[in-house]
């Protein structure tokens, strides 16, 4: 699992990645200093918590991916079905070009299908 993360950081404006349950548990981290883990998992559990309850109120189907823009950077949260996979990237990252990596990244902690590291 390791290896996802620290093959996905390697992509341009990624600053770390993570893979945390549903229930905001931190399974793996690659993140850099700086970023706290335990805010950063807690923080993607329950914003794909309440857009999980929006989604469903509001008739759009299943959560597959959330990206958040703040000053500083941005978050992205994909399902990876067992868990979901948290990247924090540089605010003037191009996600077009990026997402290629993460949603690789994402389908390759699906197929593998376990959260052991």
């Amino acid at each position: 699992m390791r290896d996802i993360l620290q093959e996905l950081n390697r992509s341009v404006g990624v600053r770390g990645s993570a893979v945390v349950t549903h229930d905001g548990i931190l399974v793996a981290s690659e993140l850099t200093a700086g970023l706290d883990e335990d805010a950063v998992a807690a923080m993607a559990s329950s914003l794909v918590r309440n857009t999980i309850s929006t989604l469903r109120r509001v008739g759009l189907g299943e959560f597959s991916l959330f990206t958040m823009q703040a000053t500083s950077g941005k978050m992205v949260v994909a399902d990876a079905e067992v868990a979901y996979l948290v990247v924090v990237t540089d605010p003037g990252v191009n996600l077009d070009l990026t997402m290629v990596d993460i949603e690789a990244a994402s389908y390759r902690l699906t197929k593998r299908g376990q959260l052991g590291v």
